[in-house]
């Protein structure tokens, strides 16, 4: 629950993360932008993000309970370009956890949301193809995606869904 950083947040940006009253680990983490939330009276209140769990950090957040403080210092980092060039075909390329960005600027080039304040204005795109690459089938996550971008292509590192490849092979393709 941000409603200041969510109003203030674009496409690119990324949030500093802390669990409030805990010194271990005592530095923050990066976290990207995955998206905003609106209220039931659809005024922002929130922000959304995606993480792996790997580390200690993550193990601990993946514990926090409903209500739990957690320190928030944000919009950090410039985010995607302010007027990107105009492009009809929007191709975000991503891997592994990389991908959290992509679903604010799919949303906000498609005319779906607009973010930041005051509101960004940027040149829509009429299709967005999303190229996206993981290790493994069971590390791909594209069901959010599916709304925004109907041209969704996998590649993973071991064949077990989409592409064997690199994921850069699908940029090739497209």
């Amino acid at each position: 629950h941000a409603p200041e950083i969510a109003r203030r947040i674009v496409p690119g940006q990324f949030l500093m993360l802390r669990l409030a009253g805990m010194n271990d680990p005592l530095i923050g983490r990066p976290l990207a932008l995955y998206d905003t939330v609106l209220n039931s009276s659809g005024r922002l209140e929130a922000v959304d993000v995606v993480y792996l769990v790997k580390g200690k950090f993550t193990s601990r957040l993946r514990q926090a309970r409903s209500g739990q403080m957690i320190d928030v210092w944000g919009p950090l980092g410039n985010g995607f370009e302010h007027s990107p060039p105009a492009a009809d075909h929007l191709i975000m390329v991503a891997g592994g956890i990389g991908q959290t960005p992509f679903l604010s600027l799919a949303q906000e080039a498609l005319g779906f949301k607009q973010y930041g304040d005051p509101s960004r204005t940027v040149p829509q795109a009429t299709r967005v193809t999303f190229c996206y690459g993981a290790r493994s089938a069971e590390f791909i996550a594209t069901s959010d995606f599916e709304k925004y971008c109907p041209d969704i292509r996998l590649a993973t590192d071991d064949g077990s869904r989409g592409h064997h490849g690199l994921v850069t092979d699908l940029l090739k393709q497209v």
